[in-house]
């Protein structure tokens, strides 16, 4: 099978030269909201080091971010909506 990003060819489970995964199982709703939601609320960047960021030093955080250090910082849309659903169950 060829890669359909850089036209490699796929042995395994994962191109070689682009590192893209291959997932071989049909598309179903429940495929899509479970990538949805994982997307939406995983933890994975740095989530608690953004808090203390953001309530420390919020002007470090943003400048960062609209430089283009976004690889180190968390969406902000995804922040966002993860800080008003804790502010909502708070209040």
């Amino acid at each position: 099978m060829k890669c359909l990003i850089c036209s490699n060819e796929i042995y395994e489970k994962y191109c070689f030269k682009c590192r893209q995964h291959l997932k071989s199982e049909r598309i179903s709703t429940k495929s899509i909201l479970e990538d949805l939601f994982g997307n939406l609320f995983s933890l994975e960047k740095s989530f608690f080091k953004n808090i203390k960021i953001a309530l420390l030093r919020p002007q470090k955080l943003i400048l960062n971010y609209w430089k283009g250090f976004r690889g180190y910082y968390y969406s902000p849309g995804k922040f966002l909506v993860i800080a008003s659903s804790f502010l909502i169950q708070i209040s």
